[in-house]
């Protein structure tokens, strides 16, 4: 016997019913019901957008469907009747926002039998187990007998670009993101994502975008990580998941109040973040702001940004402070993430010398926000200044950590890590350092200084950008010089000479290689250089073992895709980018094409997507991915 609800009440309360069946998923079976001989509810059926049918459970209520953010939500019903002729009825969809269950809070958002809904805007937001899904409610009603059915759906929403190369570019209305975006292995291009979020002031001046994992970013419990935005006007978390942004994400909302940050709207310029550690414990993070380092890290013991890291104390001999120095930082950190403790190197200015951030050390809490000095003969031959070489540098234009190679076991990874330095020299001429750290500031196995070739000096350079031992420059006129730098000698903190001047190492057959390499990125008609990046591809992973070990998150990994950035000045702005891809060949120290495969296409690839903005920064947002790779490969495609 075929059954309907006796809804000779109101409709709204039914759907109320239904609603309150939605937030518990289970029919209790407690109604009145009577029978009708006009539709054969048990052979109803729906179609979805690719014209396949639907299906639920046995002891389902609702049909459950899934959508792209931006799409339509098309859902075609087919009703069979007892009789020959088909009855006399009326449709309406009503739609739920997520997580809505209350009868006055449902929309009639159609009022045909097939239902074609865009899933836009507020309709378009990704759906979490936080945020609940959407609900659909599909209701015949016989105009004859004012008898009611009512079908449920749960509409789930993913969206097109949660994952993938996110660029923040500039845009005729001031910046905004576009993302080559990774969907079931393949790759499409998404333009003006940032335009569909509310509040979010796009007029504003980009600096920059990162992502970092931290257990108190928002949606907590899902990707664990937070997905950074600054610009001149706010520094900014948004939603890991659908790029949503509330009041509450801007970093100025985690200041502890009793830092003296406090109330105000911190605006960092730039921000530096590793983690997690070695232990899986840790991400540490410098903000820069108002020409100070400030320092985040999250673990068992949360620091938020308190006060300047970059100050010194003085210690009387009895270990008393007598003194604390506040000087000027260069606007570089370099971060050793290959040990539990970590340490960041920050270069003090007003003094001309190299400090040390500890994280982790004796005493007073609140030592975690001073620096500390490195050992004097490392920082001397770091400076140029040691009696075997006293040609002082002028001042450092450049200060980045690298990873040279990883390797990875069932319980652990081991991590070979550079630091590098770049100076000018009261010439004009530059000089580079290659150096590691242990956790006390102290120079450990590897150690090598150079001078670079003639030709850069006095020449003006915006881009450094190193992968193992090859560098890459963009001076201000777009040429692009590439230099191979593993004839170095890579020794202890002894080395006597820097290499590189007036020892043949630049010259034909010897140790060091240079070339102009402008051709290979600068061509047709896009002529400027506006960004050269590695980013990390393994970003936020972790291991399915019983270390949950995470992987580090660290620019220049071995396995990440270099992005270089262009732009034609002779297109329309917000589309005169160009975004190519690249890895590093370790066999012939040099970077080859990286051609990912396109959504929509069968085999085509490609390493190149155009009509994106002027590119100013790029990450990669992944989710929590397990590393596949074999160590034995130069550099595996993701």
């Amino acid at each position: 016997m075929e059954k309907i609800f006796n809804l000779f009440n109101k409709s709204v309360l039914l759907l109320g019913t239904f609603l309150l069946l939605f937030s518990c998923n289970e029919d209790k079976g407690n109604y009145d019901y009577q029978e009708i001989n006009d539709l054969n509810t048990a052979e109803f059926k729906v179609k979805n957008a690719t014209g396949d049918y639907i299906t639920k459970g046995e002891n389902e209520t609702f049909y459950d469907v899934t959508v792209e953010a931006g799409d339509n939500l098309i859902l075609t019903p087919e009703l069979a009747f007892i009789s020959d002729e088909e009855a006399d009825y009326s449709f309406k969809w009503y739609g739920y926002q997520r997580g809505k269950t209350k009868p006055e809070e449902g929309l009639v958002v159609s009022e045909e039998k097939d239902l074609i809904y865009p899933m836009t805007k507020e309709w378009g937001v990704e759906t979490t187990a936080q945020s609940g899904v959407y609900s659909f409610a599909f209701e015949a009603s016989n105009n004859k007998t004012e008898v009611k059915r009512i079908w449920m759906f749960r509409i789930s929403v993913h969206s097109r670009a949660k994952y993938g190369y996110v660029a923040l570019c500039k845009k005729e209305y001031g910046f905004d993101v576009d993302i080559i975006a990774k969907n079931e292995l393949k790759y499409h291009l998404v333009t003006n994502l940032f335009s569909s979020i509310k509040n979010l002031d796009l007029s504003a001046e980009p600096y920059g975008i990162e992502t970092l994992w931290d257990i108190t970013a928002p949606e907590v419990g899902r990707d664990n990580y937070a997905f950074y935005v600054l610009t001149d006007k706010i520094t900014t978390r948004l939603a890991p998941g659908d790029y949503s942004y509330d009041e509450k994400y801007s970093i100025s909302s985690i200041i502890e109040p009793w830092s003296p940050l406090a109330n105000q709207n911190v605006v960092a310029k730039k921000i530096v973040a590793r983690g997690p550690n070695a232990a899986g414990a840790q991400t540490r993070a410098y903000f820069l702001y108002n020409d100070d380092w400030y320092f985040q890290n999250t673990s068992s013991s949360w620091y938020y940004l308190d006060q300047p890291v970059n100050r010194m104390v003085v210690y009387n001999d009895e270990g008393q402070i007598t003194e604390i120095k506040h000087y000027k930082p260069a606007p570089f950190v370099a971060i050793n993430v290959n040990n539990a403790n970590g340490i960041g190197i920050l270069f003090n200015e007003t003094d001309k010398k190299f400090v040390c951030h500890k994280l982790s050390k004796p005493g007073n809490r609140y030592e975690i926000f001073y620096t500390q000095d490195i050992n004097a003969e490392f920082n001397d031959k770091m400076m140029f200044t040691d009696a075997g070489v006293s040609d002082p540098h002028t001042k450092l234009v450049y200060l980045a950590d690298d990873i040279r190679s990883r390797t990875y076991s069932s319980t652990s990874h081991t991590v070979v890590q550079d630091n590098f330095a770049i100076f000018q020299g009261p010439q004009g001429d530059y000089r580079g350092v290659l150096f590691r750290t242990d956790n006390n500031g102290v120079i450990d196995a590897g150690f090598s200084r150079f001078y670079f070739p003639s030709m850069l000096t006095n020449k003006n350079i915006k881009i450094w950008f190193k992968r193992a031992l090859t560098l890459y420059c963009v001076t201000d006129d777009n040429t692009i010089y590439k230099f191979k730098l593993q004839g170095l000698t890579v020794g202890s903190k002894s080395q006597l000479v820097p290499q590189g001047k007036d020892d043949g190492f630049w010259d034909a057959g010897g140790k060091g290689t240079y070339e102009d390499v402008t051709s290979q990125f600068v061509k047709d008609g896009y002529t400027t250089v506006t960004c050269m990046k590695s980013v990390d591809d393994h970003n936020l992973g972790s291991w399915d073992n019983p270390y949950s070990m995470k992987i580090q998150q660290s620019r220049g990994s071995k396995y990440g895709t270099v992005i270089v950035g262009t732009m034609n000045p002779n297109l329309p702005k917000g589309k005169n980018g160009k975004m190519e891809f690249f890895q590093y060949n370790y066999t012939e120290n040099t970077l080859v094409p990286r051609l990912l495969p396109l959504a929509g296409t069968e085999n085509e690839k490609s390493n190149v997507f155009t009509g994106v903005g002027e590119i100013i920064d790029v990450v990669y947002k992944g989710g929590l991915i397990s590393p596949t790779v074999n160590d034995s490969q130069p550099d595996p495609l993701i």
